[in-house]
C-alpha cells in the first residue's frame, strides 16, 4: 500500500494530512522495537522521543507519520494535527476495514463488560456451531486461538491487526469490550459496530492520566453510540434515561432493558435455583421468556439480558441463546472455591470500582449472611483514585477483617496506596493489615481463615501479569491460589 493512499483516507475522514513524498508501505507501528523493512513509523504519545524515529530509520522504516516534520530524518511523511484519529484511520485503511467482514458488538460500562462479552460469545458459538471472536480484559479469543490481553481495548494499530486476524479466521461474530479511554483517545475512531451496549456508568477512572472529571468519563463512553447501528441501554442505571436519550440521538435504533418501568425488555422476576438464577423477561411483543444463568450474583441477570437482546437482533435462535447463557463461566468473576475440611468459601472477583464492589459484596452477604467475611484487596497505582475511598467504605460496611495489598501499583508505592485506603475505613470498620506482596497476603488470609469463613480475593481475578515500575511481570493468579487452598495444596 502506498503512503499516499493512507494520507487520502485520513483526509477523507475529515482529518488534516499533508503528505511529503511517497513510499510503498509494508507495515505500520508506533513501537520502534517492532520496526522492520518497509514500515511506516508513527510518532505519538507524551513519552515520544525523536531518537525513536531515528532508531526506526536504522531498522528499515521507509516513512513516518507525526504532528510535525523532523529534520533529523529524510523520509516521506504524513503530517497531521490529530495523530490519534489519523492512526485509527491509517490502521483501518492498511488492514482493509476488516470489521466489515463479520458482525460486530461493542460493550461499554463501568462494570460487567467482560461478563457480557462472554455471554455473547458463548451464544454466538452455540448458534454458529463454530468458535467466534471476543476481545476481553481477560483474554483475546479468535476461533480456536487464545491470547493474553494487555489492554481492555488495544491501541488502534494493534486493534485493527487483531480484527484482520479475526477476518482471516473466518469468524462470523466479534464481541469486544470498548473502554472509556479507547473512546476518549480515538482508538476506535472510524470503526463500525452493528450493536453498541451501554451497561452502566459509575465513579471510576478519574485521574490525571485517564479522565479529568466524571463528565469527561461519561461523555467518552457515550461516543460508542456514534459508531453503532443499534444501541442497547440499561434503563436501571441511575442515568439510564439520560443515556437512552443520547443513544436515540446518535444511533440508528435504541432498545432499553431492565426492571425499570418503561424498559422495552422488562425483567419481570428473578429467582435463585440452586447454583443458577432463573429470570423472566417480558419482551416488546408481549411474550414472556424464561432464561437461566449459571453465575453467582443477581446483578448478572442484567448483563445476560443485554446479550439476549443483541442476539435476537442478529436472528439467533432462542435455543442457542439459552444454551450460551447456561454454559457461561467467566474466569475470575465471582469464582467460588470451597475447602470442605475447613468449611471455608473463597470468592475470587475482578471487582475494582465502586459499582462492582457494591454488587460483589451485596451478593456475598446475601448468599452468606451469617459467615465471617475476610477480604484481600488493593487498588491500582496512578489512576482511579476514587476507588480507594470506595474500598474503605465497602470494607467498613461488609468486612469482618481485611488485608490490604498490591494491585498493579506500577510507579506508585504500594504501602502509600494501602494507607490511602485505610483513611477511609470507619471507626467501626474491620481490623485491617497491610501485606505488600499480594501472593503472601492471600496465602496468609487463607491459612489463617477460621472454620466457616468466607474469604473474598478482590480486584485481580485470573490476572497472571501485573504492572510494576512500567513493566509487565508474571505473577500467580488469585484463582490459582484459591484452587490450591481448595485442594489443600497451599
Amino acid at each position: 500500500m502506498l503512503l499516499s493512499e493512507i494520507a487520502n483516507s485520513i483526509k477523507n475522514a475529515g482529518i488534516s494530512a499533508e503528505i511529503y513524498g511517497d513510499a510503498e508501505i509494508a507495515d505500520i507501528t508506533f513501537d520502534s522495537r517492532q520496526v522492520k523493512c518497509g514500515t511506516m513509523f508513527t510518532c505519538k504519545g507524551k513519552a515520544f522521543k525523536e531518537e525513536y524515529l531515528t532508531d526506526s530509520v536504522s531498522k528499515g522504516a521507509v516513512a513516518y507519520m507525526a504532528e510535525c516534520r523532523y529534520d533529523s530524518v529524510c523520509l516521506p511523511c504524513i503530517v497531521t494535527d490529530d495523530i490519534r484519529k489519523a492512526m485509527s484511520i491509517a490502521a483501518i485503511t492498511f488492514y482493509g476495514r476488516p470489521f466489515d467482514a463479520f458482525n460486530t458488538v461493542g460493550v461499554t460500562g463501568t462494570k460487567g463488560k467482560t461478563t457480557t462479552t462472554f455471554f455473547l460469545n458463548n451464544i454466538f458459538n452455540a448458534y454458529t456451531k463454530e468458535q467466534n471472536a471476543a476481545f476481553t480484559t481477560v483474554e483475546v479469543m479468535m476461533g480456536d486461538e487464545k491470547r493474553k490481553s494487555v489492554l481492555t481495548t488495544p491501541e488502534a494499530y494493534d486493534l485493527q491487526k487483531l480484527l484482520y486476524d479475526v477476518k482471516q479466521k473466518g469468524c462470523e461474530f466479534l464481541t469486544m469490550e470498548v473502554s472509556s479511554q479507547a473512546l476518549k483517545v480515538d482508538r476506535v475512531f472510524g470503526m463500525h459496530y452493528n450493536v453498541g451496549i451501554f451497561l452502566n456508568i459509575g465513579d471510576d477512572h478519574i485521574s490525571p492520566n485517564e479522565h479529568p472529571d466524571w463528565q469527561d468519563y461519561y461523555d467518552s463512553k457515550l461516543k460508542l453510540f456514534e459508531i453503532c447501528d443499534l444501541a442497547v441501554v440499561n434503563l436501571d442505571d441511575p442515568r439510564g434515561e439520560q443515556t437512552a436519550k443520547r443513544a436515540r440521538a446518535d444511533a440508528k435504533k435504541t432498545v432499553t432493558y431492565g426492571s425499570a418501568k418503561g424498559s422495552d425488555y422488562l425483567i419481570a422476576d428473578v429467582r435463585k435455583n440452586g447454583e443458577y438464577f432463573d429470570f423472566d423477561v417480558k419482551k416488546p411483543d408481549g411474550t414472556v421468556g424464561t432464561y437461566t444463568i449459571a453465575m453467582h450474583g443477581k446483578f448478572n441477570v442484567g448483563n445476560a439480558l443485554s446479550a439476549i437482546i443483541t442476539a435476537e437482533y442478529f436472528g439467533v435462535s432462542d435455543e442457542a441463546i439459552r444454551e450460551g447463557l447456561k454454559k457461561t463461566h467467566v474466569p475470575g468473576r465471582m469464582d467460588y472455591y470451597y475447602n470442605k475440611e475447613k468449611d471455608v468459601y473463597v470468592v475470587v472477583d475482578f471487582a475494582h470500582n465502586k459499582l462492582s464492589f457494591d454488587s460483589l459484596f451485596d451478593a456475598i452477604r446475601e448468599e452468606f449472611p451469617t459467615r465471617r467475611l475476610g477480604v484481600v484487596i488493593g487498588s491500582a497505582g496512578g489512576k482511579g483514585f476514587q476507588r480507594r475511598k470506595a474500598i474503605g467504605e465497602v470494607l467498613t460496611k461488609h468486612a469482618d477483617y481485611a488485608i490490604l495489598t498490591d494491585c498493579d501499583s506500577n510507579f506508585e508505592d504500594t504501602e502509600s496506596i494501602c494507607r490511602d485506603i485505610l483513611q477511609y475505613v470507619g471507626e467501626d470498620g474491620p481490623e485491617c493489615r497491610i501485606i505488600l506482596d499480594r501472593e503472601e497476603a492471600i496465602t496468609t488470609a487463607l491459612k489463617e481463615a477460621q472454620d466457616g469463613d468466607v474469604i473474598a480475593l478482590v480486584a485481580r481475578g485470573e490476572e497472571s501479569r501485573r504492572w510494576w515500575k512500567g513493566q509487565v511481570l508474571e505473577c500467580v493468579p488469585d484463582t490459582e491460589l484459591a484452587r490450591r487452598f481448595r485442594d489443600n495444596e497451599l
